[in-house]
């Protein structure tokens, strides 16, 4: 039996409460979807460079244009060296996908304004 059918067998009130749940339950799921990349940029990137990229046990990321985290982001994904302390972003990065580098930089940029 469809979901459309069952509501229509149940009671207005029992209808009505299970088409709230749905609706509720959707929207949570679209709501943790759009919230990901930040959560993750948030819990990961923020522990060395800060909740707001401002920099701590890595460097400030605020002020850097897209190109420039984009660019850093895929060497450290291919294991290269930008700087003296690369090994510590290989991990992260090379989990990253080509679209996951590209929401980073924009978030990070967007901090910014």
């Amino acid at each position: 039996m469809k979901f459309k059918e069952l509501l229509l067998e149940l009671s207005p009130f029992v209808a009505l409460v299970l088409l709230i749940w749905a609706l509720a339950f959707s929207m949570q799921a679209t709501a943790e979807e759009t919230q990901a990349p930040i959560q993750w940029t948030s819990g990961y990137c923020a522990a060395c460079h800060g909740v707001g990229a401002e920099g701590g046990v890595g460097p400030r990321l605020v002020g850097q244009t897209s190109i420039d985290i984009v660019s850093k982001l895929v060497i450290y994904r291919d294991k290269g060296n930008v700087g003296n302390r690369s090994n510590m972003m290989w991990a992260n990065a090379e989990k990253l996908t080509d679209e996951d580098i590209a929401t980073l930089a924009e978030y990070i940029t967007g901090l910014d304004k």
